[in-house]
Parts: structure tokens; sequence; C-alpha cells
């Protein structure tokens, strides 16, 4: 990747404002799939942070680092979700326009896993020996 930092400020503000929008427009209780492609491209971000610094400090082998990359995706999605749990439970003035529910939960943690799948997957394909 020529310009890493610029795509993921990229991916950084996409996921930002699909938020923003999608929420002040109602978008996550009209369409279920915009939650689905946020969570999926959060995924990706977050297996490209990864992908990036293991490429920074040349640590390990392409599928190393893939495999690696996808568990943090993953990871992070699992945190995200937790922070939203924690959010509503401590904070409700503040997110109660959601409430989490497990099943909603485990779905967003799927498709961050997704997209650090799908990441990684394109990581293999440009890295291949």
């Amino acid at each position: 990747m020529k310009h890493p930092l610029k795509a993921l400020l990229s991916l950084l503000i996409l996921i930002t404002l699909g938020h923003f929008i999608s929420r002040s427009l109602g978008w996550y209780f009209k369409y279920g799939l915009t939650d689905i492609v946020l969570h999926t491209i959060a995924g990706i971000m977050f297996g490209y942070v990864w992908i990036y610094f293991a490429e920074k400090n040349k640590s390990g082998s392409v599928v190393w680092i893939s495999v690696t990359s996808i568990t943090f995706a993953t990871s992070f999605s699992f945190l995200w979700e937790v922070w939203e749990f924690w959010g509503y439970k401590v904070t409700p003035w503040i997110t109660r326009a959601y409430i989490p529910t497990l099943s909603d939960s485990l779905g967003d943690i799927a498709f961050g896993f997704i997209g650090g799948v799908i990441f990684s997957l394109v990581y293999i394909s440009q890295n291949k020996d």
C-alpha cells in the first residue's frame, strides 16, 4: 500500500461520518444493512492497522500477519461492543437512542471479523511469495 496512513484516515472518516449520518437520519433503524456495512468497514480498518504495524516492525510471515490481523480486528470489535454495553449501563442519557442486545452485539463482532478476513485476503493476494 502506497499511502497507508491516508487510507486509514479515510476509513476512519468514512466510519465516523457514516455513523453520525446514519444516526441523525435514523438509518440504523430503517436499514439494517447500515450497521453491517459500518462494522465490516471497521473490521477492515482494524485489520489494516495491525498489518501496517506488523509490516513496519517486520514481524512474521504473510500468513501469520494475516491471522493475527483477523484476531486484532475481531478483538477490537469485541471491545467496541463492551464499550456500547458499558455506555448504555453507565451513561444511558447519552446512549438512550440505542439499547444494545446480545444478538446485535454478536452480529457486530461477526461483521468486524468478516472485515478483518476481507482485508487479510487482500493482503495475502498482494504479498504472494
